[in-house]
């Protein structure tokens, strides 16, 4: 669910200020049923069905290697986010002006990283992060306009971005 809410106001003559505020919900409710085959010719195997579960090493089948714990597999997440701005805009003169900006957006990660997988490989393993925070953006412009049937249109922009909990893939090995 989300809502957006927007007002624009009008200081003096050559100043307008617009601020808003959008609020945005999501609930993600994820059940993964995983199964890890354990011997390939003998179809020996064990399953998320009834909780965790430890994969056992080939080598030593009596020694748990990895446990895979409930919540990976089962999620049941909701995220509650507000994304402010404000912009405000001066004109000099009826052919340019000058503009402010803070904005604020959000970039979610990918479905294949967030759900609850665990799949084991020839000696590796992947795991679904389904706690995988999105990632967020400040955003904050400067932007000036020189506009007229002479010119056409000339707008310079600089802009800086300050991003939080970017998301990247990683390997591990050991």
């Amino acid at each position: 669910s989300a809502a957006y809410l927007m007002g624009t106001f009008n200081i003096g003559s050559n100043m307008t200020l617009l601020g808003g505020v959008r609020f945005e919900s999501y609930n993600m409710e994820y059940h993964a049923q995983f199964t890890y085959v354990t011997h390939t010719v003998f179809g020996n195997c064990v399953s998320t069905a009834d909780g965790s579960i430890a994969v056992n090493d080939s080598i030593n089948p009596d020694t748990p290697r990895n446990t895979v714990p409930y919540d990976a597999f089962n999620v049941n997440r909701t995220d509650n986010n507000f994304f402010p701005n404000v912009q405000l805009k001066y004109d000099f003169n009826h052919w340019s002006d000058i503009r402010l900006a803070y904005t604020t957006g959000i970039s979610r990660p990918d479905y294949t990283a967030i759900i609850p997988k665990v799949a084991f490989y020839a000696g590796n393993f992947e795991l679904g992060n389904p706690m995988l925070k999105p990632s967020t953006a400040q955003n904050f412009d400067v932007i000036a306009s020189f506009h007229s049937n002479d010119i056409g249109l000339f707008t310079i922009n600089a802009f800086y971005k300050i991003i939080e909990d970017e998301m990247y893939n990683t390997s591990i090995y050991y």
